[in-house]
């Protein structure tokens, strides 16, 4: 988890702007902005993680639901797992970039 913090006090205009600074931006704010703009790769890294893990959920939850369904109701497992199957599109592989 990323401590966001830090970036208490940037201004997203100023960043756009000029790279670093105006000439009447109070030193609080270049250094909230010099913080977010030196910690963007890792804020990248952080959405791609997630991004990841939002992508395993359907396929996680397909498979227990299926492994469940195989244990406790056989007789019921085929057609709810189509219905999941039709939820989703029968398209399991996620979020892509």
């Amino acid at each position: 988890m990323i401590d966001t913090d830090k970036y208490t006090g940037h201004e997203y205009e100023r960043m756009h702007i000029e790279r670093w600074h105006l000439p009447d931006t109070p030193e609080e704010v270049m250094i909230a902005n010099a913080l977010l703009m030196d910690d963007a790769p890792l804020l990248l890294a952080e959405v791609k993680r997630l991004r990841k893990e939002i992508n395993q959920l359907p396929i996680d939850l397909h498979e227990s639901l299926d492994m469940i369904l195989e244990a406790h109701h056989p007789e019921v497992r085929e057609s709810v797992m189509a219905m999941f199957g039709d939820a989703w599109g029968n398209n399991l592989t996620g979020y892509q970039e």
